[in-house]
């Protein structure tokens, strides 16, 4: 059901930011195609990828934020944290906290596809075929109510308005580039997720960096502004046809 229900979303999402799509809206009507391009990408690639992906992306995620919470782990990179504090001091804190608050986003934004899984399974749907789930997923939003939809969007945005935070953004990617180097040289004491998890982080953030990084700062705000907007959209054509 959890992966019927993913891929009802990833395939949903690559349509409403598809550029056809897309260009309806105002804020992004103005906007590069290789702006576009990079944000439909970074969306279904990274915040909703396929379920393999998806897996792997749960797994790294997980071991790292409990490696990022254990103080005793995190001992041995004790003189990583000092090079850090030399070059950033007083933002090292934040910097670090940052990185945890991408990883924290990224799981809020899995708060549609829980409640949505939950809401299709108690309708008991024929199959798991894209058809049958797209019409259970239909009813689902349409009980779940367009408040409770909102606050789903809200932690998309909330995810998109971190990675806009260039400065911090590229301090706390630095300090994971420290931390990650540190482990390379220390297979024996982090495994294979903990060191695949901490680039993949990454990359991530280096990606979210590059989404935005080409824009002034009055069109950032304009683009989270206008994303409610598609989102909304959406919700009001896949539910216009469901009787209440």
């Amino acid at each position: 059901m959890a992966q019927a229900v993913a891929a009802f979303i990833r395939n949903s999402l690559a349509h409403r930011y598809a550029l056809e799509n897309i260009r309806r809206f105002s804020a992004f009507d103005t906007l590069p195609v290789q702006t576009l391009t990079a944000l439909h990408d970074f969306l279904l690639f990274r915040l909703f990828p396929d379920w393999e992906e998806r897996l792997r992306q749960d797994c790294y995620f997980e071991k790292l934020l409990a490696l990022l919470d254990n103080p005793r782990r995190l001992a041995p990179l004790t003189a990583v944290a000092l090079k850090s504090l030399f070059r950033f001091g007083r933002e090292l804190p934040k910097a670090v906290e940052a990185g945890k608050r991408v990883i924290s986003a990224f799981e809020a934004t899995r708060g549609l596809e829980y409640t949505l899984t939950e809401l299709i399974r108690e309708q008991n749907p024929p199959s798991l075929e894209p058809d049958d789930v797209t019409a259970a997923a239909a009813q689902a939003m349409t009980i779940m109510g367009k408040v409770q939809f909102t606050a789903f969007v809200t932690d998309t945005v909330s995810l998109m308005e971190l990675l806009a935070q260039r400065s911090l953004l590229k301090t706390g990617a630095s300090v994971l580039g420290d931390i990650t180097d540190a482990m390379e040289k220390r297979p024996e004491a982090y495994d294979d997720d903990e060191r695949d998890g901490s680039r993949y982080a990454l990359r991530i953030m280096s990606e979210g960096m590059a989404l935005f990084e080409t824009l002034s700062p009055a069109t950032v705000g304009k683009v989270l502004l206008a994303i409610p907007e598609v989102e909304i959209d959406w919700f009001d054509s896949v539910t216009r046809n469901i009787s209440r």
